[in-house]
């Protein structure tokens, strides 16, 4: 379940997960950087990751106004900032983990996506600039998906 209007807490980390589109009961096969199988744990495809985790926030942000108060006081205020970055980690990090093809870059790889998600936030939600405000929700998915997809699963650059 989500969180309800107004708040954000550990059920959004949970709504995350279940969004995720599974192939498979235990483990989902993909091709290696050299072609070989490989098998996933917990059903996560990573060829969608990208397209589902900025839908994902993009839920959030347009449910919940409690988000984009957080964003603009996380700027100027350590304590806001940490309940951001709490968010990010606790929602980001297990996907990153899952999806990335070297686990301990992964830290480095949820944080690269948490740019994305976020300066799209701060562009359509807090600063509002027009044209972002006026995409269409297809396309506000459309543009940062592809980025996303390659921070969390392509090979290192």
């Amino acid at each position: 379940m989500g969180a309800a209007r107004g708040t954000v807490g550990e059920a959004d980390a949970g709504d995350l997960a279940r969004r995720l589109p599974a192939h498979g009961a235990d483990a989902v096969e993909d091709r290696g950087e050299r072609g070989a199988q490989r098998r996933r744990p917990g059903g996560l495809d990573p060829r969608e990751v990208g397209r589902v985790l900025v839908g994902h926030f993009l839920d959030l942000w347009e449910e919940n106004e409690v988000l984009t108060v957080l964003l603009r006081v996380g700027v100027t205020n350590p304590d806001g900032a940490e309940r951001m970055q709490g968010i990010f980690r606790d929602q980001l990090m297990p996907v990153a983990l899952r999806v990335c093809p070297d686990p301990e870059q992964a830290p480095a790889r949820a944080a690269l996506t948490a740019s994305q998600v976020l300066g799209m936030a701060m562009a359509r939600y807090v600063l509002r600039f027009q044209p972002a405000v006026a995409l269409p929700r297809e396309e506000v998915v459309a543009w940062p998906a592809p980025t996303v997809q390659r921070y969390l699963t392509a090979p290192h650059p």
